[in-house]
């Protein structure tokens, strides 16, 4: 039996518990992490095989089970499918439900701390959120902070083929990011949270830009918008990273050997 995580899940209520402010809430997750925390503990050691998506959830798991028998095979992205365009876009764009918590903690985050930093930017930014939300979210944030959430699609790809930037400002998550993995397929700049590309072989200044503090990831986004040598080079450098390391066959070779051993 082969157990596979795509996150390791003690760690991502562990770090959700964090952005909490101190109360019932924080003290709950804390506890439903100690829980999942024994589950994982009895479990990983009795599968024949643990695989997670990056090395940082490798250490994780490690520190839980640490005689269990665990390999990294990373996510990956259809390479093919997601491809770069002459299409520049405009404005940013994050791509992910607004259902699942750590993403809508992302767009509260977004709305609150760096939309300001933004908004007093001397060019008009669009902003897009891709993936599922209830009619209520959309009506909400469309009239609060003027930011569109598209609601459930069919396929991402043109939404996000309509952004010059995409953003990633995660405070929660686990495994890596497949939002990261598709816009470098497709060419599309990034800036995200290091918790956003955690696990991810992302290089600041490269392929991505990673800011932590509002203010920063603010300026970052305007800086992409208006330097198009910037812009070109985290694209084809982010483009070269999905080829190079995460396309279907790069990771399945070696998925397929570790399997079979």
């Amino acid at each position: 039996i082969i157990g596979v995580h795509n996150n390791v899940e003690s760690n991502l209520l562990r770090r959700g518990a964090v952005i909490e402010p101190p109360g019932v809430r924080r003290g709950y997750l804390r506890y439903q992490a100690s829980l999942v925390e024994g589950i994982e503990r009895k479990w990983c050691d009795r599968v024949t095989l643990n695989v997670v998506v990056s090395p940082v959830d490798l250490a994780s798991l490690k520190r839980t089970a640490p005689n269990a028998r665990i390999i990294v095979v990373p996510n990956g992205g259809d390479i093919d499918h997601f491809r770069p365009t002459a299409v520049k876009g405009s404005g940013i764009a994050y791509t992910g439900g607004a259902e699942w918590f750590p993403n809508r903690d992302a767009l509260q985050f977004f709305c609150d701390q760096i939309l300001p930093h933004l908004r007093a930017a001397p060019i008009d930014i669009p902003v897009r959120w891709i993936g599922g939300a209830s009619a209520e979210q959309r009506r909400t944030y469309q009239s609060r902070y003027g930011v569109e959430l598209t609601g459930h699609v069919n396929d991402a790809q043109p939404f996000m083929r309509e952004a010059a930037c995409h953003i990633v400002p995660l405070r929660v998550g686990g495994g890596s990011r497949l939002k990261i993995l598709n816009a470098w397929a497709m060419g599309k700049p990034v800036v995200s949270t290091s918790i956003g590309c955690e696990g991810l072989a992302a290089v600041d200044g490269e392929n991505i830009l990673i800011r932590d503090d509002p203010r920063s990831f603010a300026s970052a986004i305007v800086t992409v918008l208006e330097n198009d040598a910037l812009r070109r080079r985290l694209a084809d450098n982010g483009r070269d990273t999905a080829e190079r390391l995460y396309s279907w066959d790069v990771i399945g070779r070696g998925m397929i050997d570790s399997y079979l051993s």
